[in-house]
């Protein structure tokens, strides 16, 4: 049976997580992340990243949830739409969307990335699980 991951998280454990030049618009913002958990089927990726001051494009290559731990980003969405996300708050960018990211000072997030599966796979994977669920629910039944 699978054991339970924990991490420890200390911002001096981060390492570089240089922002692809060409996003940059302004600025030079310094970003850091470090891994703390990823998934057994390697779908899922939990990481926390901070970034200083800097203003850049952000090319979301899986969908990832975000959940802003310190600081705040001021974020532009395709459709021009702004929101800002301030300590607190939590986030769902999907795979494939690009997004302005203004971060005025310095945020800190705590970032679930996951490599979505194609949807027909996805709902065999949950009537998989139910069946299961329920095979396991009869038996338990039958014990009484």
């Amino acid at each position: 049976m699978a054991q339970v991951i924990r991490a420890t998280i200390d911002p001096d454990d981060f390492e570089l997580a240089p922002i692809p030049e060409a996003w940059i618009v302004e600025g030079n913002p310094l970003a850091r992340s470090r891994l703390l958990a990823r998934s057994l089927d390697g779908t899922t990726v939990t990481s926390q990243w901070d970034c200083t001051a800097g203003s850049f494009n952000w090319h979301f290559g899986c969908e990832e949830t975000v959940h802003i731990l310190e600081g705040e980003v001021h974020v532009t969405d395709e459709t021009g739409a702004s929101y800002t996300l301030r300590a607190g708050d939590v986030a769902v960018f999907h795979a494939g969307m690009k997004a302005l990211w203004d971060v005025r000072n310095y945020v800190r997030k705590l970032a679930v990335c996951r490599h979505p599966v194609p949807q027909v796979i996805g709902l065999a994977l949950r009537a998989t699980s139910k069946l299961g669920e329920l095979f396991y629910a009869k038996r338990l039944l039958a014990f009484d």
